[in-house]
């Protein structure tokens, strides 16, 4: 029965018609045309290796049907081409292990976006990561690493930031699942090269990973017991020094390992140390090897009578790299990170009881390390800096108003009049370095 139709018209308008209704003809969906034209809703002739419609426009022409990239092409094939990242499968991509879990920021979305912005996610560190894109993906907890650093840079760049941070802790988790299991494994040159640069970027994780609500020392800095001594803030250099015995595993693969370049910036380093003379036992406690030592510098050293470590590896060692920092500023990240490597468990405990001596010297370091203003360094040296600062300053307060006394008890030791001069020298010079950092950053003056 054909359909019937009624039309209402105004008086005078009924010579108006219908035209006659067509039946659209029959076709059979086709489901294996190529993605772009699928996307565009247009029929795709299905033309092999690319259709006539992707030909016209200049795309490129791709097939659900076609093969996965296999594991060893994966930053190729896959992280190096967008419209790869909509096409394939997170499975395709990577292990079970770094699969999205519900609430986080997406892995295609991860891995777009460090491809994207790799020029910004690794400054600083471009000698490092670039190992990170061409290693076979083999390595699954080095790919987790590159994605945790991806998911903490859209963390520190973005206002809501609740799905980065899931995805990152995710990547995280992952990365030191995959870790402790390749440390099992026998070593070669390609598997040395991933383990540090996997470890490396844990280090990163670790030390850009500042939580909002440890930043409220902020906003009353001069009542807040959230200081640089608390323990929950040093877990991340405990982190830090453990890179050590992994160093010297890894030290016969290290001529010919694809790090090279970072080696190098830290070995240039390692040799202007070594000129200055690296053994403490050939000088004084208080002559730290310098011709331009700052005096008060070595007022640090003075032993206390209530010391229990050996002041020359503890202290004197410390001292002298940042000595060198500060008198040669082209130095590499990677020669400020080697500061780290200088410390001892002892110098950790001795942060931990808020030792003014320990305190001024980290203090002086991430003084040095905010010149670069780097993001994934930006709040750790704003917070731990100012908390620093925040202390030390409060220590002379306390000094200037027990008018009763000449001495005020310092951690295990004393400060006597000399001393809290010297001391307020000291924090002048710390404060200084805010002068070399870029703008943007927040300096203790502004809180």
């Amino acid at each position: 029965m054909e359909p019937q139709f009624l039309v209402l018209c105004p008086a005078g308008q009924a010579t108006l018609a219908v035209r006659e209704h067509k039946k659209r003809k029959f076709h059979a969906k086709s489901r294996t045309g190529c993605v772009c034209c699928k996307r565009r809703r247009v029929k795709c002739d299905e033309t092999r290796p690319g259709c006539t419609r992707c030909a016209k426009t200049h795309r490129r022409c791709t097939y659900e049907s076609e093969e996965r990239p296999e594991c060893g092409r994966w930053q190729d094939e896959c992280l190096g081409n967008p419209l790869d990242q909509a096409v394939c499968k997170p499975v395709a991509l990577v292990p079970e292990a770094c699969a999205t879990p519900r609430g986080a920021t997406s892995v295609e979305l991860l891995l777009h976006h460090f491809e994207q912005n790799y020029d910004s996610i690794t400054e600083g560190i471009d000698m490092l990561l670039p190992s990170s894109r061409t290693l076979p993906r083999e390595h699954p907890h080095l790919l987790s690493a590159t994605l945790a650093v991806s998911a903490s840079h859209l963390r520190h760049h973005s206002s809501h930031a609740s799905a980065h941070e899931i995805a990152e802790c995710h990547q995280k988790w992952a990365t030191l699942q995959g870790f402790q299991a390749a440390l099992k494994e026998e070593l070669d040159q390609q598997r040395s090269d991933a383990l540090l640069a996997t470890a490396m970027c844990l280090n990163l994780l670790a030390f850009g990973f500042v939580e909002d609500g440890q930043e409220s020392w902020a906003s009353d800095p001069m009542t807040s017991n959230s200081t640089m001594t608390d323990s929950s803030r040093l877990a991340w250099l405990s982190l830090q020094l453990g890179l050590k015995p992994l160093l010297l595993a890894t030290a016969q693969f290290r001529d010919a390992s694809a790090l090279q370049p970072m080696f190098e910036a830290s070995g240039v380093w390692r040799c202007s140390l070594n000129r200055h003379g690296s053994d403490s036992s050939s000088s004084s406690s208080a002559d730290l090897g310098f011709t331009t030592t700052p005096l008060l510098w070595t007022g640090l050293l003075r032993p206390r009578a209530t010391d229990r470590f050996d002041l020359d590896r503890v202290l004197r060692q410390p001292l002298r790299v940042l000595i060198l920092l500060a008198e040669t500023p082209d130095h590499s990240l990677f020669s400020h990170l080697q500061f780290v490597g200088e410390l001892e468990p002892a110098f950790v405990h001795l942060l931990r009881h808020a030792d003014a001596r320990a305190l001024w010297i980290f203090g002086y370091w991430l003084g040095l390390l905010g010149r670069y203003g780097f993001w994934w360094l930006r709040r750790r040296v704003e917070r731990d800096f100012g908390a620093i600062v925040v202390h030390l300053r409060r220590c002379l307060i306390t000094y200037s108003d027990d008018e009763g006394s000449s001495e005020w008890n310092q951690g295990d030791g004393e400060w006597n009049q000399g001393e809290a001069h010297m001391w307020a020298n000291l924090i002048d010079d710390l404060e200084q370095l805010e002068n070399d950092w870029p703008s943007g950053m927040r300096r203790c003056s502004d809180n």
